[in-house]
């Protein structure tokens, strides 16, 4: 049964990083198309702002001024046009950063980090959690042997040299199986 549980816990850890990457490349392509469309529309207003002053100046020559009124109000419903159709992506990436900035906040215990860190970018905020959720944290003593570390569902990989020779010492059979799940053969003691 306890096996079962480490399985679905490794496959939840799973999920939660392939959503993480997901939601880390979606922040990253979102920056990529801000920084596009901010150059673009630089580009476009600096051409709209040339090709408006060569209409103006053969309109004011020809004395036309209704085509040049109503080539404004039509590039003042473009404008609006697209506004009304980014506006709401943009309302749900606020929503999507506004929640997701709440949930990475509770994960936070202390109560002065939590205000320093409410002023931090969603990126900045997200790796700074993750850094305080891969601190292992022990309270439970007992049953490393008396140490500080933590053994329950680590890896090879994630144990020191140090904390795997007390872990030989203070717990051969776990030892052993950590090894075997590693190297596939009884380690030599």
């Amino acid at each position: 049964m306890a096996e079962a549980n480490e399985l679905t816990a490794e496959q939840l850890q799973q999920k939660l990083t392939e959503l993480e990457s997901k939601v880390t490349t979606l922040a990253t392509d979102k920056e990529y198309w801000e920084k596009e469309a901010k150059s673009a529309f630089g580009k476009r207003d600096e051409f709209k702002q040339k090709l408006e002053t060569i209409d103006k100046e053969t309109l004011e020559k020809n004395n036309q001024f209704k085509d040049l009124y109503e080539k404004e109000q039509q590039a003042k419903n473009d404008l609006q046009k697209l506004f009304d159709e980014v506006n709401p992506y943009k309302e749900k990436w606020t929503n999507f950063e506004t929640t997701r900035r709440e949930t990475l906040l509770t994960k936070v215990i202390d109560e002065d980090l939590k205000k320093v860190y409410q002023k931090y970018d969603l990126n900045d905020l997200e790796l700074v959690v993750a850094k305080l959720e891969s601190k292992p944290v022990s309270t439970d003593s007992s049953r490393s042997g008396g140490g500080s570390f933590n053994y329950d569902g680590k890896k090879w990989d994630e144990i020191s040299s140090a904390n795997k020779e007390k872990l030989a010492k203070d717990q051969p059979e776990l030892y052993r199986k950590i090894y075997y799940e590693k190297y596939r053969k009884e380690p030599v003691i």
